[in-house]
Order: structure tokens, then sequence, then C-alpha cells
């Protein structure tokens, strides 16, 4: 199967304290004579980011290229292009119906506690979900496998994205604001389900 590639090329400056003096005296950076600075110079290197696809888009690859360079020069963000998030798993468990109302109560700040019988999913999912909503950033608490003892953050007064083992409900019977989404049965139980639909419905 033919691989299709893009990139896009640019220079970023290089710190002057990661070169020895000795690499600074050969590249011009400090003065042979009495070894000082030489503040008019600067020092930049070649950098890359690429795209491969299957697919041929190259005006779709042109514009998502430019954004990341454009997204990453204009202040200190974090880029999810390189984390534990699984989009694959998060279709697989939820399917995209319920993806959609998860991202949509993310959206919304709500109250979301993520469980399964598989920890390395409820972390997968959890990384996912916070991924969808770039280049929003979630603000507030993010737990993707809490343990037990600390199933008391589910009380907080505030939105958050829990994940906990299944065998909390052996145990606890979750606060009624709270969206339960259980990674194993693909369920979510919560009112914003009702609203979801009734949107969708009106949307068609």
């Amino acid at each position: 199967m033919e691989v299709y590639g893009a990139a896009i090329q640019f220079y970023e400056a290089f710190p002057r304290e990661a070169l020895s003096d000795a690499q600074r005296l050969a590249l011009g950076l400090l003065s042979v004579v009495d070894r000082r600075p030489i503040t008019n110079r600067s020092l930049h290197v070649k950098k890359s980011v690429c795209v491969l696809s299957h697919w041929p888009f190259f005006t779709v690859f042109q514009k998502f290229l430019t954004f990341i360079y454009r997204y990453s020069i204009s202040g200190p963000h974090v880029l999810p292009l390189e984390n534990g998030a699984s989009f694959l798993k998060l279709l697989q468990n939820l399917g995209p119906e319920n993806a959609c109302v998860l991202l949509l109560a993310a959206l919304t700040e709500h109250k979301l506690l993520l469980h399964s019988l598989r920890p390395d999913v409820l972390t997968s999912v959890s990384e996912a979900l916070v991924s969808m909503t770039f280049p929003l950033r979630w603000p507030c608490p993010y737990i993707p496998l809490c343990p037990l003892q600390m199933a008391d953050v589910l009380l907080a007064p505030m939105p958050f994205i829990v994940g906990v083992h299944s065998s909390y409900f052996d145990q606890h019977d979750p606060p009624p604001d709270v969206v339960c989404v259980d990674l194993d049965t693909n369920t979510i139980f919560h009112f914003l389900t009702c609203i979801y639909h009734r949107l969708l419905a009106h949307a068609c």
C-alpha cells in the first residue's frame, strides 16, 4: 500500500547554555580575546514535523502542519501528539455515539466517572478523552486511574474526570450528579444521555 508524506521545516533558537566553550568559540558566539559572549549573534537549528498517511490529502496536511507550527510558537502549549491515548480503544469500548456523548459531557464540564475491570483500558480511554478536547485544555481535576482509597474525590464540588476500578460499586454508590461511564458494557448513566439524544434528534 502506498504511503504519502508531508513535512514542514522551520528553524528554532538553540540555547547557548547547551554548548561548551569550545563549541561557542567555533561558532563565533564567544570572543577569542576575552571569552565574552557575542550577543549580536544567535544559533538556530533546523527542525521538521512530518505526517504520514495512506491517503494523498496534501492540502489538509499543509493546513494541519501549519496550524501545529503556529500553535507551537504562540506560547508554551502541550500538544497531544505523543501520549498514552488510544482512540481505537475509546471507539472499541464506547462506539462513536457514546464517544460523542462523553465528549459533550467533557466540553460542558460535567463530573465524569469512568470505570472498568481493565486498568489499561481506563488509562487509554481517559487520555483519549482529554486529547479529544484539543485545542482546549481540561482545567479541572484529572485522575485516569484513581485508587479506591481516594474515592472521596468523587464528592468534589467541581467538574472532574476520574477513572476507577469497577469494584468501587461493590462498596459505594456514586453521587447523583456524576456521569458514570461503564467501559465494559458500553453504558453511560446520566440524564445527559437523554439530553444528547434530544439534541441529536432535533439536529437530524
